[in-house]
């Protein structure tokens, strides 16, 4: 059993400005920067080849860009004063056997602005991240026989709802998806077929702003060639 802590500083530059009404460039934006705090164990079972992480986490960001359409730039964005995330995060990796793999993770998000020109939003929950986020991963190789050296692979994640406004009035809904892979390993060589969102499901990964949403990554499949030396 390991228990660790962390704390970390961050800046991120902004590559956007305010808009300038009159015309021209506008002043930049200042760079999101902030505070991270993290404290979690690993443990590492004797009676069995995994690994198990539990944290918990608080970040403090500054500077951060949110929707302010008007009636000029429905696209038009301004900075808020201070977002605060506080959370929860745990992942396991298991070998059930030499052959059979198993990946979990789960997040859970409180996130809040803490400060803001518009006292309304003040307590209100930021767009496009979602509160909770999970998924699972099974991961078989065939060890003997005239199959060895085939991997099968499938997984489900789940991504949960998000406020689409800043103002919280509306939710995009969560989603639930399954992805799958095969491969086939060879001496050297090696292939792999990748799928993302196996059953092609139509959902919104997010919304910056009712007027602004995107849907998320139809099936996606991925051919791949290895050759190790």
């Amino acid at each position: 059993l390991t228990p660790y802590v962390s704390a970390a500083t961050f800046f991120t530059p902004v590559f956007d400005a305010v808009p300038n009404l009159l015309g021209g460039p506008g002043q930049p934006f200042r760079p999101e920067e902030g505070q991270q705090f993290e404290a979690g164990v690993k443990y590492k079972p004797t009676f069995m080849d995994a690994l198990f992480t539990a944290s918990v986490f608080h970040i403090t960001k500054r500077n951060v860009l949110n929707p302010a359409p008007t009636a000029i730039n429905p696209f038009a964005q301004q900075q808020l004063g201070e977002v605060t995330s506080r959370g929860f995060e745990f992942e396991a990796k298991a070998n059930i056997t030499k052959d059979l793999k198993v990946l979990a993770s789960f997040t859970a998000f409180d996130l809040k602005t803490t400060k803001d020109t518009r006292p309304l939003l003040v307590g209100r929950t930021p767009v496009v991240v979602p509160e909770v986020t999970a998924s699972a991963w099974l991961d078989y190789t065939v060890p003997e026989g005239v199959f060895k050296g085939l991997g099968l692979g499938a997984g489900v994640r789940y991504v949960g709802s998000s406020y689409a406004n800043a103002e919280n009035t509306l939710k995009v809904p969560s989603a639930t998806l399954v992805d799958a892979a095969i491969r086939y390993q060879i001496g050297n060589w090696g292939m792999a077929l990748n799928v993302t969102n196996l059953f092609d499901k139509a959902y919104v990964k997010s919304c910056n702003g009712q007027s602004g949403c995107g849907y998320g990554d139809a099936r996606t499949i991925t051919v791949s060639a290895n050759y190790k030396w």
